[in-house]
C-alpha cells in the first residue's frame, strides 16, 4: 500500500509545482499605451506612470509597470475616473533588474493602472532657467508611450527636445502648460528620454509688471496724501493769519 500512496503523493506534488510554475511565469497583459508624467507637488517632483489596457482586454488581468530603480514609492492603484479618492490601491510584487523597479499587480476594476514615485529634481542655477531630465525604461513592448513634463503657463523653451511639443493648458487648467514627446513601437528595455531647458522669464516679467503697478499705485496714493496735507496746512495757516488780522483790527478800533 505504501508504494502506490507514495506514487500518488509524488504525482500530486509534481502537478502542483508545475501548475504553480505556469501561473508564476504567466506573461503580463500588454499595454495599449503608457503615459509617463513629471509634475511638481507641495513636497517635490512626482513621476506618474499610467498604463492602459486595450478595450478588448478582459479582467482580471495581470499587468506590470516600471519606474527607475530605487524610486521612492508613493502609490499604486487602479484609475476609475472621476473622484481620485475612490481609486483603489493595488497589492503588488516588486522586482528590480536592469536599472528599473517592476511592480506587478492584477487589475480587477479598471483597464488603467498607475504608479506614483518621487521624480527627478528640476535643476536651476539662477532661478530663471530650469533643466528637466525625464527618463524612463519600458519593461515590455508598448505600441505608444508619451513622456510629459507639467510646466507653469507662459514659459519659454530655451533648449528644446527633438520632436517635443509645448501645449498650453485649457479651461480650468490655464495655470499649467505641457511639454511632451511621443514614442511609437517601443521595445522592451528601450530607454526613453525627455531632456530640455525652459525659462520662467515670461512669468517673472508678468510678476514684475504687477509689482511695478502696485508701486505706482502706492506712489500716487502717497502723492495725494501729500497734496491733501499741504492743502490742510495752507488752510490752517490762512485761517491763523485771518484770525491775527481780525485781532489786530480789533485793537486798532479800541
Amino acid at each position: 500500500m505504501r508504494s502506490p500512496l507514495r506514487f500518488v503523493l509524488v504525482a500530486a506534488v509534481l502537478t502542483f509545482a508545475l501548475t504553480g510554475a505556469a501561473v508564476a511565469s504567466a506573461a503580463p497583459v500588454s499595454w495599449a499605451g503608457v503615459d509617463v508624467t513629471l509634475h511638481q507637488d507641495a513636497d517635490g517632483p512626482v513621476m506618474l506612470v499610467a498604463g492602459t489596457l486595450p478595450e478588448t482586454s478582459t479582467l482580471p488581468a495581470d499587468v506590470e509597470l516600471s519606474v527607475p530603480a530605487s524610486s521612492t514609492l508613493l502609490w499604486v492603484g487602479q484609475i476609475l475616473g472621476g473622484d481620485t479618492s475612490l481609486d483603489p490601491e493595488l497589492q503588488f510584487t516588486k522586482t528590480t533588474a536592469n536599472g528599473i523597479d517592476v511592480y506587478r499587480a492584477t487589475l480587477t476594476k479598471s483597464h488603467t493602472a498607475q504608479i506614483e514615485v518621487r521624480g527627478p529634481a528640476v535643476a536651476s542655477a539662477d532661478g530663471v532657467t530650469f533643466d528637466v531630465a525625464l527618463a524612463w525604461i519600458s519593461a515590455q513592448a508598448v505600441p505608444s508611450v508619451r513622456l510629459t513634463a507639467v510646466l507653469p503657463a507662459g514659459v519659454n523653451i530655451v533648449k528644446a527636445a527633438d520632436g517635443a511639443t509645448l501645449q498650453p493648458g485649457e479651461g480650468t487648467d490655464m495655470a499649467n502648460s505641457y511639454y511632451y514627446k511621443m514614442f511609437d513601437a517601443v521595445k522592451a528595455g528601450a530607454k526613453l528620454d525627455l531632456s530640455f531647458s525652459y525659462s520662467a522669464s515670461a512669468a517673472a516679467a508678468a510678476g514684475g509688471t504687477s509689482s511695478s503697478g502696485s508701486s505706482n499705485t502706492l506712489m500716487i496714493f502717497l502723492a495725494i496724501l501729500l497734496i491733501v496735507a499741504a492743502v490742510v496746512v495752507a488752510a490752517v495757516a490762512i485761517r491763523m493769519r485771518m484770525s491775527a488780522r481780525a485781532s489786530d483790527n480789533g485793537d486798532e478800533d479800541e
